[in-house]
């Protein structure tokens, strides 16, 4: 067989595999409630990927930024796992507490009262996001914590916390 024949026979088995695929929904996985808006606002900008990876869905992460989020948590029982191509972190009721983005943001749900605190520790409020989340950047910003990593690690574990007592 030719090499052009089997390149289109490659293809032509690869394309229809991912055109006959639809990905899975995250709130099969993660049907708290609360994600309602989350999922929704992920989505509008979510497209349909590879099969088994990253839920079914393009990533909108980079790599190194996915096991950044997944080891600010240390309690086993935190789920780790991708809704619309972005890593996330929920608790052990389907709730998400946790997500990246991008290149270099982390965004955490956050209780209003706390979200103060939070922006004094680096975090970013864009209520474009949703009003109960705030967005930390890898590096910190400029006038935040110098130790970015800790607050960032010390604001996962509130929003984990927040959420296990809403589930």
């Amino acid at each position: 067989m030719s090499l052009q024949r089997l390149t289109a026979l490659f293809w032509s088995r690869k394309k229809s595999q991912v055109a006959d695929f639809t990905p899975p929904n995250p709130a099969v996985e993660f049907p708290h409630p609360d994600n309602a808006l989350l999922f929704t606002r992920l989505k509008a900008d979510a497209i349909p990927g590879i099969p088994g990876v990253m839920g079914g869905y393009g990533t909108r992460t980079h790599p190194e930024l996915t096991s950044i989020l997944y080891g600010l948590v240390a309690d086993p029982a935190v789920r780790r796992s991708h809704a619309f191509g972005r890593p996330v972190l929920a608790t052990p009721a389907g709730l998400v507490f946790a997500y990246a983005g991008g290149t270099h943001s982390v965004f955490l749900r956050l209780r209003e009262d706390k979200l103060d605190a939070a922006r004094a520790d680096g975090g970013r409020f864009d209520p474009t996001y949703g009003t109960d989340w705030i967005e930390f950047r890898l590096g910190g910003r400029v006038g935040s914590a110098s130790d970015w990593q800790g607050a960032m690690r010390h604001w996962a574990n509130i929003s984990y916390q927040d959420g296990r007592a809403i589930s």
